[in-house]
């Protein structure tokens, strides 16, 4: 039912991709590049310093998939049950009108994010004794939509355990799951998957792995144009008044301090600066001072 239901997956259209990142601002060439990812259904590696919008970007392109898909609320595998719907990952749609098998649910198609919490022990199945059932992993759990892991490289877990993990599903769609009582049984693994890092690929050295990724992008630092963008973009969804004095003051700053620009900086400026005006008391009026 998975792969009938990829078979059937309307393709991602570059206006899509465009309105999914609407409220982001991006190169076009990496907008290209994403939507030919979202499309392709090929895994993407984002890579770029902490603050340029590698999880931004990893959720708006979500967005561009769109539709819904029918999940089995639980399968039977040899009398071993496995639940597979999870409420907090798996938001229901209203079913159609007509009769239909009560055991599934069409739910929109899913955004799963793991991250620090990764381990090689989440990624199969979880047996709970006392009521004799399984828990699905959370890669099963996003099949037909997007899983994300989020800060890949930064886990409890070594990055190799990791790669040799990820190998077999990234080469032939499919994981193999382990009942407690061994039995090895073969799941689909058909979905968006997207790492983000804080580390550059070539750092993880492991060429079997980095070979199997379908694209890879850097989440580049923002330049001057595209930080002022960024700013003047923020401000008025703020409602405030935006100053061209603003950018420059803000320019000179980081020229002088030597500072990096980052893509979150903007918003995060204008926060603290309504955070004070609020504290003191005023209306909140951006000025090169304040």
């Amino acid at each position: 039912m998975v792969r009938r239901q990829e078979e059937l997956r309307p393709p991602v259209t570059p206006d899509a991709v465009r309105a999914a990142f609407a409220d982001l601002v991006l190169p076009d060439t990496t907008v290209q590049v994403l939507g030919v990812a979202a499309n392709s259904r090929r895994s993407l590696f984002i890579t770029g310093a902490p603050g340029n919008g590698k999880t931004s970007i990893a959720r708006a392109l979500h967005t561009a998939l769109g539709g819904d898909i029918w999940i089995p609320r639980a399968i039977e595998v040899d009398g071993h049950v496995i639940n597979a719907f999870d409420s907090h990952n798996h938001a229901p749609v209203d079913p159609p009108s007509q009769p239909y098998d009560q055991r599934w649910i069409k739910i929109r198609r899913p955004l799963v994010v793991v991250g620090g919490e990764l381990t090689i022990e989440s990624m199969d199945l979880s047996y709970d004794p006392s009521v004799k059932f399984y828990e699905a992993p959370f890669q099963m759990k996003s099949n037909g939509g997007t899983l994300l892991i989020d800060d890949f490289g930064r886990q409890r877990v070594q990055p190799r355990d990791l790669f040799n993990r990820w190998i077999i599903p990234l080469e032939n769609r499919v994981d193999y799951l382990t009942l407690h009582t061994g039995k090895k049984i073969q799941v689909p693994f058909e979905q968006l998957l997207i790492f983000a890092s804080n580390l550059d690929s070539a750092d993880f050295g492991e060429e079997a792995f980095l070979r199997r990724l379908g694209y890879r992008l850097t989440a580049e630092p923002p330049t001057s144009e595209t930080y002022g963008r960024i700013l003047r973009r923020y401000v008025e969804s703020c409602r405030l008044r935006y100053d061209p004095r603003l950018l420059d003051t803000l320019l000179k700053r980081y020229t002088q301090e030597q500072r990096e620009m980052r893509a979150c900086q903007p918003r995060d400026l204008i926060d603290r600066c309504a955070d004070l005006c609020r504290y003191e008391n005023p209306p909140v009026v951006l000025t090169p001072e304040l």
